[in-house]
């Protein structure tokens, strides 16, 4: 006799994400009411799913991307045009860089600070030394992965 869940049908993942959002109609955010990741800093990360298969966890918004828009080409982020990371609409979801990503982010004001130029020496000098990447982020309120773009001189760069 099988064990487990074997003789039950499984939702798709496709039913699983469409069965747990909450429509906001006056902004068009469509809300991930599941698992949410874990931060950090305490504040709320993105919407995580189990594939059904797999039971790999993925990103809500890149799943929903994925299922209703199309694959993400290697390497690309999906981004959130509404910012708001619960968010799972596909008409507010875009493929970018990482480093369109980060960008569109500071020009929206969602990083916590504006850093100076000493702040940018410090965090390159830190992550010189093999300091890891989200103890300094976590010293400037910044992401790691800003801080890795930028210990990388991908953003930042100085004037030669």
């Amino acid at each position: 006799m099988p064990k487990g869940n074997a003789g039950v049908a499984r939702k798709t993942l496709r039913e699983k994400l469409l069965s747990n959002f909450e429509m906001i109609p006056f902004a068009g955010c469509w809300i991930w009411m599941g698992k949410i990741q874990a931060r950090v800093d305490g504040s709320e990360g993105y919407g995580i799913v189990a594939e059904p298969l797999t039971q790999r966890e993925l990103y809500v918004h890149r799943a929903m991307y994925e299922t209703f828009v199309g694959p993400v080409p290697d390497g690309l982020d999906v981004c959130h045009r509404c910012d708001v990371r619960s968010c799972g609409n596909p008409d507010h979801l875009f493929p970018g860089t990482r480093k369109v990503n980060i960008l569109d982010a500071c020009q929206k004001g969602r990083m916590s600070k504006k850093l100076t130029w000493d702040d940018v020496r410090a965090i390159r000098a830190r992550r010189g030394t093999g300091e890891v990447l989200g103890r300094i982020a976590l010293d400037y309120g910044v992401t790691s992965v800003l801080v890795s773009l930028i210990a990388r001189n991908k953003i930042w760069r100085e004037a030669a």
